[in-house]
């Protein structure tokens, strides 16, 4: 009687081993993971402040000149060039539908 008691001790005793190894693998895991996922959101927030940066120092300030352009008319017939109207007088673009 004492020996199977001693050893469901010690099957009890080397199951709950074995549940708690695995049970640190996976809580392993999930920390590994949990990092990798905060590394990839800090090199997205790096490479947008970066981003930012150029398109601040792309941006067109006040007196200077737009960048050339074509366009095209709907029909594709009319194609304007903002080089061909430098110094003329001002070009206006509007976006939108008056339809």
């Amino acid at each position: 009687m004492k020996v199977s008691g001693i050893a469901s001790s010690i099957a009890l005793v080397a199951g709950l081993s074995a549940a708690l190894i695995v049970a640190d693998a996976i809580g392993q895991d999930q920390n590994q993971t949990r990092r990798n996922q905060q590394q990839q959101q800090r090199m997205q927030q790096m490479q947008n402040q970066q981003r930012g940066r150029r398109a601040e120092e792309n941006a067109l300030k006040p007196g200077m000149m737009a960048p050339t352009f074509t366009l095209k008319s709907l029909d594709g017939e009319i194609t304007f060039d903002l080089r061909e109207h430098r110094g003329e007088r001002p070009v206006v673009l509007i976006f939108g539908s008056y339809t």
